[in-house]
């Protein structure tokens, strides 16, 4: 099973090729009482040289016990049988069905055994176990790598949007503070932080309306809230937000929105 599992793992096409190779191990195992590896390599012993025939039988075999099994219950549900009557009939089909496979296969392994009578079984060298035992650890390495990630990646990509809410919530609330600020003063809140090496204009308050600015929840470059001086021209604001796509989330005298590019004066937040 861990062989044939890791056979899909790596692609589809092995892992059929395992599955038909191993289809008979049950019954190496229960009637020549082959144990561990041995039963495995019994049955691609008996199944090798006859692998297109087994698949195609397995192939009929689970169209016929498909169409035994929905036949029935299309009919009824078409027919507009109550639902009671269509669970008995579905559960008394299932009682028939379910010992066929196993028929069906003990009838494959007993013919295969019987037109390789004279092949004796060896026991194969302890470097062809080996590699298939790999296969399988392989597969299953991958197979548990692949679940993590399917795991870790919305959980990364929820995280990211939460953060990217919380910017653009901060954004909104400094522009609606801003304008409170403007109703009261007749201009914008004015900050410029004279330093010709920090460049970053993002106020750290607004005297009367906001004690403490919000900040970036990662607070580290490029992830932080910046700000253009507006000293120069107190009727215009200008703050954004770099999001997690890349993207800057605007506050300014004219809104909140997206923009593809950081602006670079008072005027590029009032161009939409």
């Amino acid at each position: 099973g861990v062989i044939t599992f890791g056979g899909y793992v790596f692609l589809i096409i092995p892992g059929i090729i395992f599955t038909i190779w191993f289809s008979l191990v049950f019954y190496a195992l229960i009637f020549e009482e082959k144990r561990g590896m041995n039963a495995l390599f019994r049955s691609k012993q008996l199944v090798s040289g006859k692998w297109w025939g087994v698949l195609w039988r397995l192939f009929i075999l689970g169209a016929v016990l498909l169409i035994i099994r929905l036949s029935p219950s299309l009919f009824l549900i078409l027919t507009g049988a109550e639902k009671l009557v269509i669970e008995i009939i579905d559960g008394l089909i299932t009682l028939f069905i379910t010992p066929l496979p196993v028929i069906y296969l003990i009838l494959i392994y007993q013919n295969l055994k019987r037109i390789k009578a004279e092949i004796l079984y060896q026991e194969p060298p302890k470097k062809t176990k080996i590699k298939y035992i790999l296969i399988g650890i392989f597969g299953i390495l991958i197979f548990i790598g692949l679940m993590a990630a399917l795991v870790l990646i919305p959980h990364l990509e929820a995280r990211e949007a939460a953060r990217d809410a919380v910017r653009k919530a901060d954004m909104r609330q400094i522009a609606i503070v801003q304008t409170m600020y403007y109703g009261k003063h007749g201009h914008f809140y004015v900050y410029n932080n004279n330093d010709a090496i920090l460049t970053n204009d993002y106020p750290p308050s607004i005297p009367n309306f906001l004690p403490e600015t919000p900040q970036d929840p990662l607070n580290e470059p490029p992830h932080v809230y910046y700000g253009i001086p507006n000293d120069a021209n107190p009727q215009k604001f200008c703050y954004w937000a770099y999001l997690e796509d890349g993207t800057y989330y605007i506050a300014s005298h004219a809104g909140n929105f997206v923009k593809t590019v950081a602006p670079t004066s008072l005027g590029d937040c009032a161009d939409l």
